[in-house]
């Protein structure tokens, strides 16, 4: 009795906190500069094109020290040489570009070369977009409204002993109406 009483009140525990909600604050000034458009459902995030330049020039930077200083087998080099240089085509696109260019227009993405995912692959830029949202350093509108809040929902997501991880929703009022979904898994 005692055993399954405690096994009772252990699983309402880890019910009880397997999810934080919290909420962070966006800019509440808009930037005299070029600004970039990340659309994604009922969201629109801007974004200062020249920050956005810096993100990527420091990847390139990093890229080039594993080359140089860490990775000596060739497929390793190869992944490098090809991030760098998806990278330096992503520094030229914003260094022409107006404001509201629309940043989907950017293909970057982690891995070799791929003829499918070279088309509209923008997984890298997504990332930095949703950093500099967290950050409160993004204009985000919401159904054409601009917002200055926005919440994020973190849950513990367990289908199986190994199989779990938690999932972090972005969202403004509605957590399935989100702008951003992460993933990270625990298990195997």
């Amino acid at each position: 009795m005692k055993n399954t009483l405690l096994i009772l009140v252990l699983t309402l525990i880890n019910f009880a906190y397997s999810q934080t909600i919290s909420e962070f604050t966006l800019s509440k000034d808009i930037p005299e500069t070029r600004l970039g458009i990340w659309e994604k459902g009922d969201y629109k995030s801007l974004v200062e094109i020249d920050a956005l330049t810096i993100n990527f020039r420091n990847a390139v930077a990093d890229y080039s020290k594993y080359i140089d200083y860490t990775y000596t087998d060739s497929l390793s080099k190869l992944f490098y040489n090809q991030m760098i240089k998806r990278y330096k085509v992503a520094i030229e696109q914003l260094e022409k570009a107006n404001n509201n260019y629309d940043l989907k227009n950017i293909v970057l993405y982690y891995g070799l070369d791929d003829v499918e995912r070279n088309i509209e692959s923008s997984a890298i830029v997504e990332e930095n977009v949703m950093q500099f949202v967290k950050n409160g350093k993004a204009i985000v509108y919401y159904k054409g409204d601009r917002i200055y809040t926005l919440k994020s929902k973190t849950i513990l997501t367990a289908d199986e002993i190994l199989n779990r991880g938690y999932e972090t929703k972005v969202y403004y009022d509605i957590p399935e109406n989100c702008i951003n979904i992460y993933y990270f898994h625990l298990g195997w």
